[in-house]
């Protein structure tokens, strides 16, 4: 799902669905403070959920120390974006994981929770406003993610297999969109940020 970089408004492009590796099933669904918009906890529903206490965090360290010069207003148009597509990626997690109960699924989430936080550091660095004003799973500012979320969680819970495809999808536009970003950044240090999001993205697959 080659989906593109965020200031035009081109209609969503349908994702590319790799095949992702087989994944060991693993621990209870823990309680959570995170809330979602529909469903309670069971077959089919959207529960409410977080990553298990203790569970693995899989995501790279990504500590963004260099100093930030002023970015342009494409470089500021694409870190809001891949706030929110982080963030994307970690409630798809979450509500895969409540739903299948598998420990990859959660590792993961922690990891987009780490990629997400990164994107956040550096918004907040810049004083530009955070367009996570709701961290509520399933909220986003931006139509194209809400839809993009909705479609994917549709998916996901039809199937423990088609849940596995929905990880493969998420990881696809994630790599798509930081490379983009990657493309049409300018400065060295938003650069490492984005080459260190999709070092994470490949190793996800």
């Amino acid at each position: 799902s080659s989906q593109q970089l965020p200031a035009e408004d081109a209609p969503l492009p349908p994702p590319v669905v790799s095949e992702p590796a087989a994944v060991s099933e693993a621990a209870a669904v823990a309680q959570s403070g995170a809330t979602i918009e529909t469903g309670q906890n069971g077959p089919g529903s959207r529960p409410d959920t977080q990553p298990p206490a203790g569970a693995p965090n899989t995501a790279d360290h990504v500590l963004l120390t260099e100093p930030l010069a002023d970015l342009n207003q494409a470089e500021i148009d694409a870190l809001i974006y891949m706030r929110e597509e982080e963030k994307l990626a970690r409630d798809v997690y979450l509500v895969l994981y409540s739903e299948w109960v598998s420990q990859v699924f959660s590792n993961i989430a922690s990891s987009e929770q780490t990629h997400t936080d990164a994107v956040a550091s550096t918004i907040e660095r810049l004083g530009v406003e955070d367009p996570v004003e709701d961290d509520t799973i399933g909220v986003f500012v931006d139509p194209r993610l809400a839809e993009l979320y909705e479609q994917m969680v549709d998916e996901g819970l039809e199937s423990p297999v088609d849940a596995l495809h929905v990880g493969a999808t998420i990881e696809e536009v994630d790599m798509v969109d930081i490379q983009a970003a990657i493309d049409r950044a300018e400065t060295p240090a938003i650069i490492g940020l984005y080459e260190s999001l999709l070092c994470g993205s490949r190793n996800h697959l």
